[in-house]
């Protein structure tokens, strides 16, 4: 991977797609082979170093028992109130959070059960803001939007991603058109890279996913 650049992953269920991105975020380890990043073979770099530079944005973010400010807040715990407020106005989280009678001091229940998947959603894409890291590997950040709220949050997403490296699983052709690379996986293998044009027309298997779903599912 190279700097500044966005990667989708794409394939079938059960391709390696997760697989890939937790060897990416070193929550299991290569047996065999190798990453780099910018010719730097990651398993030469501390795992708690390495850690420090990602910030992951998953489907669904485990979220603690808890005020959402203090959720958010994990991105950056030194993080100041304005901090927060700034993430979570990038992510379109800030309005609603204000119309809650506690605000950012709302518990928000174990493991988010307050919120809604949408809305737990951005609180992991505020921690993203916040952090502010050079990597970026995320699980489709508008999986569990409605289109509206979705078509909202694609400008916030592009401003995350702009100038950083990024890891993407993909699953809507709106997020998958936009990256510099796709590479598509299957039964753990890569077996096509390139752009969105070029892909379709090799009328492979990224081809033949993106006509039968209109995106890869």
């Amino acid at each position: 991977m190279r700097s500044g650049q966005m990667t989708a992953l794409v394939g079938p269920s059960g391709a390696g797609k997760t697989t890939l991105a937790h060897l990416m975020l070193r929550f299991i380890e290569l047996q065999q082979g190798d990453i780099k990043i910018n010719g730097i073979s990651l398993c030469s770099i501390p795992v708690e170093c390495w850690r420090s530079q990602v910030s992951w944005v998953a489907q669904r973010p485990y979220l603690f028992n808890d005020t959402i400010a203090a959720n958010i807040r994990l991105g950056c715990p030194t993080a100041s109130v304005d901090q927060v407020r700034r993430a979570a106005q990038s992510a379109q989280l800030d309005d609603f959070i204000c119309s809650l009678p506690k605000g950012y001091q709302t518990t928000v229940g174990e493991h988010g059960a307050m919120l809604s998947s949408g809305q737990v959603q951005r609180v992991g894409l505020a921690r993203a803001f916040l952090k502010n890291s050079p990597v970026v590997v995320m699980d489709e950040p508008t999986a569990h939007l409605d289109p509206e709220l979705e078509e909202l949050l694609v400008g916030s997403i592009h401003r995350l991603c702009q100038g950083r490296t990024v890891l993407v699983i993909a699953h809507r052709l709106s997020t998958i058109q936009q990256a510099d690379q796709i590479l598509v996986l299957e039964h753990g293998r890569l077996v096509e890279a390139g752009g969105h044009e070029e892909l379709i027309g090799r009328s492979g298997l990224y081809s033949r996913l993106v006509k039968a779903y209109g995106g890869l599912g």
